[in-house]
């Protein structure tokens, strides 16, 4: 549907379409939501992959001016033509394959770039498969009247405009439960985390 159309949409269901000035609350909500979709949905059509050059001793590469969120990377070793995965730098990362001492292991995100660790084994012709999900859509005023190109998100945004939309503005028992509920296992948590100190023994 039209974005026009979805936004009017949401407004109804959210109760809240007598009121023009919400517009920019629910194109910021869809944005916001198209954002979430592609990091929890992971939708086909934003996939994309591509190959990126390295250079020896250059421990980082520029990422794609669409880049959104990344699938898998993968080590291209020139010399050898072995592929494997490299892991995020978060988690535990399995050995070089065998021959391929030194060469990296893992990767982190930042600033645009992908950084390559350890980088001392790169050389000029290694490259990276780079598969990634693209920038999802960024809604303005000026496209209302565009079409949505990833239509079967639109009920996953309409639920998640609404209930938000109904969690700042309505007065619905449900969501102040829901609410509370949040509020409750947050401080309990909390609670739960204060340190523990070992008593001291007396001295004598």
């Amino acid at each position: 549907m039209l974005f026009q159309d979805l936004v009017i949409q949401i407004a109804t269901e959210g109760r809240i379409s007598g009121d023009a000035d919400f517009q920019p609350l629910v194109i910021g909500l869809i944005n916001e939501l198209f954002k979430e979709a592609v990091e929890s949905q992971r939708p086909m059509e934003l996939r994309c992959e591509t190959l990126l050059d390295l250079t020896s001793g250059v421990e980082f590469v520029e990422l794609p001016d669409n880049f959104f969120i990344h699938h898998q990377v993968r080590f291209i070793d020139i010399d050898t033509q072995k592929v494997y995965s490299l892991t995020d730098q978060d988690k535990a990362a399995s050995p070089a394959p065998r021959g391929l001492y030194g060469h990296p292991k893992t990767f982190e995100i930042q600033s645009g770039q992908i950084i390559l660790k350890p980088p001392l084994a790169i050389v000029t012709g290694d490259k990276l498969h780079l598969v990634y999900y693209k920038i999802p859509p960024v809604l303005t005023p000026a496209l209302l009247q565009t079409q949505n190109p990833l239509i079967r998100l639109e009920p996953f945004l309409i639920r998640g405009c609404v209930r938000r939309i109904r969690m700042l503005h309505g007065d619905d028992l449900q969501v102040a439960q829901i609410l509370g509920g949040d509020v409750s296992s947050a401080a309990t948590a909390y609670s739960k985390d204060e340190p523990i100190r070992n008593s001291r023994p007396d001295k004598g």
